[in-house]
């Protein structure tokens, strides 16, 4: 039994003997906890060890302590960010939390058996916020664009809430594209590449959005943070869609929201397309 101080409430100094080490968006993932259905979320997410060739490159590590006390369920609110130069600290109620280093790519948190049983938190909540996060430090640049791809060439879809990435990215997948994410894409270079991560299988919808998909009444959505006018499911439950983990972006639109349907392209000087996305970034990057 591990003597823990009552003031170190992340559990620094308790015993965190399970390990797992994970291909996440380019970068090595390397979680130590006392509870094995984390590292079971982490094999869902993420690919399990590093591939040949990679050695080397950036390590992001995580480590996660899980109390032993009873706690009455999954947090039913939306984390909340509170950061202070490179500290990063992420709540989701009063007893679940992270406090992450951006200087050092560490992260430690504290949570109940409830919340650290719960893989679809893991997998559509937590594990996305933490690369968006710790991302930048990495290499890596969160954009707010969805991605489908072609044969490996990626296709970005930016634009402000609403435009229509979510959307579009649907259709695109369900006429033959692979779909990659719907609203946060991650990009960093890997060995002279330029490449595109998804951050989520998850998809979202609004609801009056039945009326263009029409299946979305059959599929039942994530209940974890849900909202009366948004839907959220896994890519894998849609027929016909194909989910992939990584391609190489090549093309680039801005989606604009019309007062009545309309279609039209227009080209766009790259300078203004790189403040476009620019304007957007998280300060980190």
């Amino acid at each position: 039994m591990t003597t823990v101080s009552p003031g170190d409430f992340l559990r620094t100094k308790a015993v965190t003997p399970l390990n797992g080490q994970y291909w996440a968006a380019g970068v090595q993932l390397r979680i130590t906890t006392n509870f094995e259905p984390i590292l079971n979320a982490a094999q869902k997410t993420f690919e399990e060890g590093i591939p040949p060739g990679h050695d080397g490159v950036e390590e992001i590590r995580l480590r996660f302590w899980v109390e032993d006390t009873p706690h009455s369920g999954v947090p039913k609110s939306k984390p909340y960010f509170r950061g202070l130069d490179h500290l990063v600290f992420a709540g989701f109620d009063g007893r679940n939390s992270i406090l992450i280093n951006l200087q050092d790519q560490v992260g430690i948190g504290r949570f109940t058996p409830e919340v650290a049983s719960d893989a679809s938190f893991w997998e559509t909540i937590l594990f996305p916020a933490l690369l968006t996060i710790v991302g930048p430090s990495a290499g890596l640049t969160p954009l707010h664009c969805a991605c489908v791809a072609w044969k490996g060439s990626g296709l970005l879809l930016a634009g402000e809430s609403g435009a229509g990435k979510s959307t579009l990215s649907l259709a695109l997948a369900q006429s033959g594209f692979d779909f990659l994410s719907d609203d946060r894409t991650l990009i960093g270079e890997h060995q002279g590449r330029l490449l595109a991560w998804g951050l989520s299988r998850e998809m979202k919808q609004r609801v009056d959005s039945v009326t263009q998909f029409p299946f979305l009444s059959q599929i039942k959505p994530n209940e974890i943070f849900k909202r009366p006018d948004e839907l959220r499911f896994d890519a894998r439950k849609v027929s016909g869609v194909h989910h992939i983990r990584c391609c190489e972006p090549r093309w680039l639109v801005f989606l604009e929201r019309q007062s009545r349907p309309a279609f039209s392209l227009t080209h766009m000087p790259p300078r203004e397309a790189a403040w476009r996305l620019e304007s957007q970034l998280h300060r980190e990057s």
